[in-house]
């Protein structure tokens, strides 16, 4: 029991070197892939520390409520740590701040869009960032696409990581991206009331 506590605790740390490795070799695709194993470790993490002997405390039945706890297992070191990657690797292009500041253009108040409208606005911010296609995005000739950080401005990390982890833990709401979008932009908030302090 014990080896298997300390495999199991092992297999949950979250190295960030081989992300900062591809994203400083411009190789976009692999570390796309990256973000999306160390996304599903993260919540694979956060779901273990909130669960009991197997059952989880996050509500597997609560639609929006789901999701709500869902985009709350992130902590904002972590969320910080990944946009903070991609944002110095493609000078300022790609992450979590780009996209939560597209995201804000849309609507100021994320939180306030109701669940029945939810959906529409999730495909109106795939459009934004171009993530019209969820087959296509996985392929080489998607990111051959946004070699030019520049064009393809806040399309990384792309939402692979929501689709690998939607596989695994169901049911996920359609607009647990744009909760986790909004959860980094408290995170930012927060970051900034303690600075100017």
């Amino acid at each position: 029991m014990g080896l298997f506590c300390l495999w199991h605790w092992q297999s949950l740390q979250v190295d960030y070197v081989q992300l900062e490795k591809l994203l400083s070799n411009g190789k976009w695709m692999e570390a796309d892939q990256e973000t999306s194993r160390i996304m599903s470790k993260l919540t694979s993490k956060a779901v273990d520390e909130r669960s009991f002997f197997g059952s989880s405390a996050i509500d597997p039945f609560g639609g929006r409520k789901y999701s709500v706890a869902f985009s709350g297992l992130y902590s904002c070191s972590e969320l910080q740590k990944i946009d903070k990657l991609w944002s110095k690797y493609s000078q300022g292009n790609f992450g979590f701040m780009v996209q939560s500041e597209i995201a804000r253009s849309m609507t100021p108040d994320l939180l306030a869009i109701p669940s029945s409208e939810s959906y529409q606005f999730a495909r109106q911010f795939d459009k934004q960032v171009g993530w019209t296609d969820k087959k296509y995005l996985r392929t080489p000739d998607w990111y051959r696409e946004i070699q030019n950080p520049e064009k393809a401005r806040g399309s990384l990390p792309s939402k692979i990581w929501l689709l690998d982890i939607k596989q695994n833990l169901k049911p996920l709401a359609t607009d647990s991206l744009i909760l986790t979008v909004e959860r980094f932009s408290k995170c930012q908030n927060s970051e900034s009331v303690k600075n100017f302090r």
